[in-house]
């Protein structure tokens, strides 16, 4: 059923037993975090119980999180029906998720009957351990939002294929040779390989078809015929055509305004320690106790920017930057903290720091999470935007 799903959408992996599905470039490494570790505590299935019963926990009641994925395919018009048999399949009523919480229940009563009270405790700390570790084990879910939002480069496409050819490829090439190097010895650094096919005329920038290397694959006159696949020649061919013209450069990345601010706070406050303006401005705390900037300074960073965006303060006014006095007056480029402010925000911030604060209070001065929680593929962005550091654990949804 999933591979139908995989072909409605125009991927038609190779047969799941073959040494080509298991080197598909298209797939992620890190997806293969998540089998990695079913296989090797499979192995010690005795010793890790408790724990197994924990990841069969997690794996079967996070069904809820499907619920929002079914939704957005049918939304776009792709086909759901491999998630909407999980939801009825792992459902906490009869289902899987029922049964998992079943086999949960009957372990710790055996475990009671057998040692008493402090016997289930360690084991249900057991249990929660396996139920936690399944969920956030690996980097699936942000590797799979980084892949769709920052699309790797044709250069950085064509550096992951020759890793994928490098266990064969480096032993493959006898004495040939690329430039001063034996082409075995080149896979070793791959970056490097690819610069040297062009320096040494391997490649022909804009002209695929006259390329050397391009010949090479060809059926007429190939040693290297169907060593690449079809789309990896495509690749070939999109690389070669694509040094004719510099590279654009790549979109910087831009946190969300909550995390930005708070960023730019933990950039300054070194620097504003010990200014002597800060023991006279002043800003009220929620119970309305005035304190001077530089106690601010020495509080976290959440209650400094929640302060800054309380209304009782009247130095911002969400929303609206040209109305706040904390723009126009505090930190303009020539109000009494307008110098620090010019500083460029630490990376990945873009701008100054000024900018990263207009920035902030025009988003109405959203405030970062006082609490951590995992994040998936499925939270809303209003949440992902207060997380404090907006990194997504785990494989993302279930199966």
């Amino acid at each position: 059923i999933y591979r139908d799903l995989c072909h409605s959408v125009g991927y038609y992996p190779a047969p799941i037993n073959t040494r080509e599905y298991a080197f598909d470039p298209q797939m992620l490494r890190s997806a293969f975090t998540v089998p990695a570790f079913e296989l090797a505590i499979s192995q010690f299935t005795e010793e890790y119980y408790p724990e197994i019963l924990g990841m069969t926990l997690q794996l079967e009641w996070e069904v809820v999180d499907l619920k929002p994925t079914r939704d957005l395919m049918e939304y776009f018009g792709i086909d759901a029906h491999f998630y909407v048999m999980h939801i009825g399949i792992d459902n906490a009523v009869n289902g899987h998720g029922q049964r998992a919480a079943d086999a949960v229940k009957l372990y710790l009563q055996g475990i009671r009957e057998f040692g008493g009270e402090e016997a289930v405790q360690a084991a249900w700390r057991r249990i929660w351990n396996g139920f936690v570790a399944f969920g956030n084990v690996g980097n699936f879910g942000n590797d799979l939002v980084d892949l769709i939002t920052k699309k790797p480069t044709l250069r950085a496409q064509m550096i992951q294929m020759i890793e994928t050819k490098a266990d064969f490829g480096s032993r493959n090439h006898q004495e040939h040779m690329v430039g001063p190097s034996r082409i075995d010895e080149w896979f070793a650094d791959p970056p490097g390989f690819l610069d040297a096919l062009l320096e040494h005329g391997w490649i022909t920038p804009g002209d695929w078809q006259n390329s050397r290397i391009h010949q090479l694959m060809s059926f007429e006159t190939g040693p290297m015929f169907r060593v690449f696949t079809d789309d990896e020649i495509v690749l070939w061919s999109a690389y070669t055509m694509s040094l004719t013209q510099p590279p654009p450069p790549p979109a910087p990345p831009q946190l969300p305004a909550a995390r930005a601010m708070a960023a730019v706070i933990d950039q300054l406050r070194p620097v504003q320690r010990g200014i002597a303006g800060h023991a006279t401005n002043t800003l009220a705390d929620p119970k309305g106790q005035i304190h001077p900037l530089d106690w601010w300074f020495e509080q976290s960073t959440e209650s400094f920017m929640a302060a800054l965006a309380s209304p009782d303060n009247s130095v911002v006014v969400p929303g609206q930057p040209g109305q706040s006095r904390f723009v126009t007056e505090l930190i303009a480029p020539t109000g009494p903290m307008g110098s620090v402010f010019n500083l460029p925000a630490d990376p990945p911030n873009t701008g100054t720091c000024r900018d990263v604060v207009l920035r902030w209070i025009t988003a109405r001065c959203p405030l970062p999470a006082a609490e951590h929680r995992t994040l998936r593929l499925t939270t809303p962005r209003a949440i992902l935007d207060r997380h404090p550091t907006g990194r997504r654990h785990g494989m993302a949804t279930v199966h």
